[in-house]
Parts: C-alpha cells; structure tokens; sequence
C-alpha cells in the first residue's frame, strides 16, 4: 500500500511539471510575440 501511494504521489509531481513547463512555454512565446511587434 505504502508503495503505491508513492507512485501515485510521484506521478502527480511528474505531471505537475510537465504542466508548469507547459505553462512556462505559453508564457515565454507570448513574451517573444510581444517583443517582436513593439520592436524592443
């Protein structure tokens, strides 16, 4: 029991970072976008 627990525990961890490198990436193209229409 105690050992599924912890897989379950790490797969939540593992797909919070898939979703917060998700994000970062969102984040940072529409920065880029942002860059490149104000000429900075």
């Amino acid at each position: 029991m105690l050992r599924s627990t912890m897989v379950r525990l790490i797969n939540l961890h593992q797909r919070d970072l898939k979703d917060s490198a998700e994000q970062a990436t969102i984040w940072i193209g529409g920065l880029d976008r942002l860059t490149r229409v104000r000429g900075l």
